[in-house]
């Protein structure tokens, strides 16, 4: 996809986008010059994920790639149905709509980002940016091999764009149907205060993320009855109206969401620090002594801070 994506004028546009950018047009067309250099990483397996490759762009673009988050991704608007990578929304405002509900229904997708093309992000970037070229510009310098990488630091943003036709969506039937519905990153959740409701309409959610292009991991679709077991979301249980942690599963996930977001830099500083954030919040509501963390986390915790240039706590 990526080899039909011509962008003409090349010395001019990335001039503009320079300026746009803030930097000096001879450094934006060294990294241009780089803009494929990519080595795969492998990361380790968790309880959500198999083991699995991530791109790991080189140092020169992955500062640029974080300056387009700043000054353009980041710009344009989003679902309110969002809650990951976006600015005074966290992993905790992602579950605080749900902590009353009796059903609950989550589910993510297959390869998320790879499924949004090179050409797509030329689109979306489209309606922000009126130059095509400058649109095109950019995709090139976000997307690896024609499609949105895993392990780049822009991903998220514009999967969150790319997503904005589908929340839209699914907050209509929400609404229609009295659901609550939010997302993080790829990690949907709905849930209901009805019960008996929200398994009837499981099949109609997923056709309506198929048509937007999405396919889903049909082997983490869950769905969740509080009458019947205490509700889990991503390792954090919601037990009448209060969050708690799952210590086995839920801190063996926060565990391997911080080594992966050391090599994985789509997964963002403020992902890790939202999450360690809830559990101390969770630990303080139980009497934990200043809501310290567990000790098995934080040696992985300093090595994510060394590796991502933030001082060792």
């Amino acid at each position: 996809m990526s080899a039909k994506i011509q962008v003409k004028n090349v010395k001019l546009t990335l001039k503009t986008l320079a300026e746009k950018l803030g930097i000096k047009p001879e450094i934006l067309a060294a990294v241009w010059r780089k803009r494929n250099k990519y080595r795969p990483v492998k990361v380790g397996a968790d309880s959500r994920h198999h083991e699995r490759i991530v791109m790991d762009a080189c140092p020169e673009l992955k500062e640029i790639q974080r300056i387009i988050n700043r000054k353009i991704l980041a710009k344009m608007p989003i679902s309110a149905a969002a809650h990951g990578f976006v600015p005074k929304k966290s992993f905790k405002s992602f579950l605080l709509p749900h902590r009353n509900s009796q059903e609950f229904l989550t589910l993510d997708f297959k390869s998320a980002f790879n499924q949004i093309k090179a050409d797509r992000v030329v689109s979306i970037l489209n309606e922000f940016l009126a130059d095509k070229n400058l649109a095109k510009a950019v995709a090139l310098l976000v997307t690896y091999l024609g499609e949105v990488p895993q392990g780049v630091a822009s991903s998220p943003y514009i999967f969150n764009l790319a997503c904005r036709e589908l929340d839209k969506e699914l907050l209509e039937f929400a609404k229609a149907n009295q659901l609550i519905y939010t997302r993080y990153g790829d990690d949907l959740c709905f849930s209901s205060k009805i019960t008996g409701k929200l398994r009837e309409l499981d099949e109609q959610i997923i056709e309506i993320c198929q048509k937007h292009g999405f396919r889903i991991n049909f082997q983490k679709v869950k769905f969740q009855s509080a009458e019947k077991q205490i509700p889990e979301v991503s390792g954090i249980l919601i037990e009448k109206g209060k969050f708690r942690i799952s210590k086995r599963k839920g801190i063996d996930q926060l565990r391997a969401l911080i080594y992966n977001a050391t090599f994985d830099h789509s997964i963002s500083i403020e992902q890790v620090e939202g999450r360690l954030g809830l559990l101390r919040m969770m630990y303080r509501a139980s009497g934990h002594i200043k809501g310290y963390l567990p000790a098995r986390l934080w040696k992985v915790y300093n090595r994510f801070r060394r590796a991502r240039g933030l001082k060792i706590k």
